[in-house]
């Protein structure tokens, strides 16, 4: 853990002397391979943190450990597309669910950038009903989310709706969506019913974690496992399973 923070401060010191916009390959972890925009990702150091696996390294070591081949992925909230780079390297094929427009320039160079074809952009939120809606955003690109109090509109989604116009089903399914888990998960029962995929879920507080396994509970999902935390009371990340 000390060498881990040393190791971040020396990187955030030399992240100064790197431009934004420049590629700049990642070096270590499940994204090993793949180069990064810098300056497209949230947080300090112009967020190439990930360059050295020293971000979300629980959850993206978990995603790889559960990847099987030729499966279908909904990365619901993918921001820059770094889950959606990681499924992409196992998957038939990848939907990557994202409604901001400064989110979907950078996704879509990502792309572009790694030479990726398997993964097809979503331009809606994903929520609980079909409609235009508004967006707040965050204190970052990181963490927008619906709200009536919201920047600008944009249009959302249920992954019901999604299911049911082009019958496809998700092996896995990643959320993150900064406090709108519960809508997300109301608009995708039946999607859980019938295929019961894997999710990879960030919760944002302990009323709507509770809220969120009630909710899978009843569509048969049994196993929380917390990945950033060593109790479910002081996780953020989880992986549930039927």
């Amino acid at each position: 853990m000390i060498f881990k923070k040393f190791l971040y401060k020396v990187l955030i010191f030399f992240t100064k002397f790197i431009p934004n916009g420049l590629p700049i390959p990642i070096l270590k972890g499940p994204l090993k391979g793949f180069k990064l925009i810098a300056g497209a990702a949230a947080g300090s150091g112009k967020g190439l943190s990930i360059i050295l696996n020293l971000s979300e390294t629980e959850r993206l070591n978990k995603v790889e450990e559960i990847m099987l081949k030729n499966i279908i992925c909904f990365d619901v909230g993918a921001n820059i597309g770094l889950y959606s780079l990681l499924f992409s390297k196992y998957s038939k094929q990848v939907y990557a669910f994202e409604p901001v427009p400064r989110n979907i320039i950078f996704l879509k160079r990502m792309l572009k950038l790694n030479k990726v074809k398997n993964v097809k952009i979503i331009p809606f939120a994903v929520s609980n009903h079909n409609k235009v809606s508004w967006f707040k955003e965050g204190d970052s690109y990181a963490t927008g989310s619906l709200n009536e109090k919201g920047d600008y509109l944009i249009r959302t989604i249920s992954l019901d709706t999604f299911i049911n116009k082009k019958k496809i089903f998700p092996d896995i399914l990643k959320i993150d969506v900064e406090g709108t888990e519960i809508p997300v998960l109301e608009g995708s029962k039946n999607l859980l019913l019938k295929s019961h995929p894997k999710i990879i879920i960030e919760i944002h507080g302990d009323d709507i974690r509770k809220k969120c396994f009630t909710l899978l509970k009843k569509v048969d999902y049994r196993h929380f496992i917390p990945l950033d935390a060593n109790s479910i009371e002081g996780a953020k990340e989880f992986l549930i399973t039927p």
